[in-house]
């Protein structure tokens, strides 16, 4: 049974051979992340590599995804086995290039230069995703340095993550390093590109001018890790191609109780205007060490599902852990499993198609054309689209009717590698638009698709164009 919610997957070390990355493909995973946080270009670029020979191999559709870090705050350069802090220790965060160790204090560098200047007295600075807590006892006189006390104690190491929750930070949404990757994705000629630690639509309008300057039509994805994206996020949603739950960051920045009502806002308001939604972080994150998942992580992955995600994100599971396709393999499973019931105990699952009121006539098109589906009890809906808007519109309705995809672009057809409920598209540019019966009554036998006395339901809701039409015709 093919699944309608999809599987990203980050690819790292433990994942980056082309025959792991078959066997990964063939479990189930339809977007590969690459974490620009780690590696370089050249390894990236042999990643991309071995992706489109596995995605020709196995007869797939494959979308990439390349995430860029942004200002991320990081520990700097500390000694080879790390630093361990203890509980009630007094140290020093500098804005330095090396650790130090003298008369006893230790004095910890960090990369980002204007935290010293931003918290403030017993404000907390949070280490390797919360483990590790600091408060702010003290500054020198330029500011240059930090005594803190250590609340919550542990190893920390080179390149740990930094957040400061309390704290107002000011700092651009592109770093110089973004802008170098974002040339490079250009260059590789990858389907999406997510932004971190997005604030407002502004940031979003800065990496599309950056693209436009590279003639880069990346999907660009937001990530929501700041209680700032929170307040601005139907204003985000609008104004991106799709949106990511980080929930790793967004459970630091905001109480970590209050991330299971983030994660059902935010993919509420992604359905609501038609935009993917990945569900991120942690998600099987025991099997990095372990054959199974938790029973708690089975659960967690199956809310998402429950909640309408379009698609689970794995970081650590593929991209360092020892199961990395197990770990895929097994998040099918969940999804499948969770689907098949949604389809068959309709009490189950939300009516989100009778959720939207006051919809303009692009998204009035959409939900037409799939009720009249239902009613007729279709065969397959048919999207005809150029920009992959017909597809997504109707696909946010989550209504495990069969969607099939016709679009002239090979970019949107990897572009809906993302989208649930999209799994069948054909690249096909001799196709009209305005009267595309002929053909597809035609190809859609061809394709095995539909036989003889299925109702088939076609749309185009013409986004950039005044031409829409929803058509139905017998087989």
């Amino acid at each position: 049974m093919i699944k309608n919610t999809k599987i990203v997957a980050t690819i790292g070390p433990a994942s980056n051979s082309l025959k792991i990355l078959k066997q990964m493909i063939t479990h189930g995973m339809n977007v590969a992340r690459i974490n620009a946080s780690h590696g370089n270009h050249k390894q990236h670029k042999e990643i991309i590599e071995n992706l489109r020979t596995a995605e020709k191999a196995t007869k797939s559709n494959i979308g990439i995804l390349y995430d860029l870090q942004g200002p991320k705050i990081r520990i700097g350069d500390l000694d080879k086995e790390g630093v361990t802090l203890k509980k009630g220790e007094k140290i020093i965060l500098h804005d330095g290039q090396a650790y130090i160790e003298k008369h006893g204090q230790k004095y910890i560098p960090i990369q980002y230069k204007p935290l010293t200047h931003a918290v403030e007295v017993d404000e907390p600075i949070l280490i390797k995703d919360g483990l590790v807590e600091l408060k702010v006892l003290s500054h020198n006189l330029h500011k240059t340095q930090v005594e803190c006390e250590v609340i919550a104690g542990g190893l920390i190491t080179s390149k740990n993550g930094i957040n400061a929750p309390k704290t107002a930070l000011t700092s651009a949404a592109l770093t110089t390093k973004d802008k170098a990757d974002l040339e490079f994705a250009s260059s590789a000629d990858v389907d999406f590109i997510a932004l971190s630690f997005v604030r407002t639509s502004a940031d979003l309008a800065l990496l599309r001018t950056e693209c436009k300057k590279l003639k880069f039509t990346p999907s660009i994805i937001a990530k929501i890790e700041r209680p700032e994206a929170m307040e601005n996020l139907e204003e985000i949603t609008k104004n991106a191609d799709a949106i990511m739950i980080a929930r790793g960051d967004l459970g630091i920045e905001i109480p970590a109780a209050k991330v299971p009502l983030a994660q059902r806002k935010i993919i509420m308001v992604a359905n609501k205007f038609g935009k993917p939604v990945i569900t991120a972080t942690q998600v099987l994150n025991s099997m990095v060490n372990n054959p199974r998942p938790t029973r708690a992580e089975v659960s967690d992955a199956a809310n998402a599902v429950f909640d309408q995600t379009d698609a689970i994100m794995l970081s650590n599971e593929t991209a360092v852990g020892e199961y990395p396709v197990e770990t895929i393999h097994i998040l099918n499973e969940i999804i499948q499993s969770i689907e098949t019931e949604l389809r068959t105990n309709k009490e189950l699952a939300h009516a989100s198609h009778y959720q939207f009121k006051n919809l303009n006539p692009l998204k009035a098109i959409t939900l037409n054309a799939l009720e009249l589906a239902m009613d007729l009890d279709a065969k397959v809906l048919v999207a005809v689209t150029k920009s992959g808007y017909t597809a997504n519109q109707l696909a946010k309705y989550h209504s495990f009717l069969p969607i099939v995809v016709y679009t002239p672009n090979k970019q949107i057809k990897r572009q809906l590698s993302l989208t649930w409920g999209i799994n069948e598209i054909h690249i096909k540019k001799e196709i009209d638009p305005t009267n595309p019966t002929p053909f597809l009554r035609e190809d859609l036998i061809k394709q095995k698709l539909v036989k003889k006395g299925d109702e088939v339901v076609v749309c185009n809701a013409g986004k950039n164009s005044r031409e829409r039409l929803i058509i139905t015709f017998a087989v």
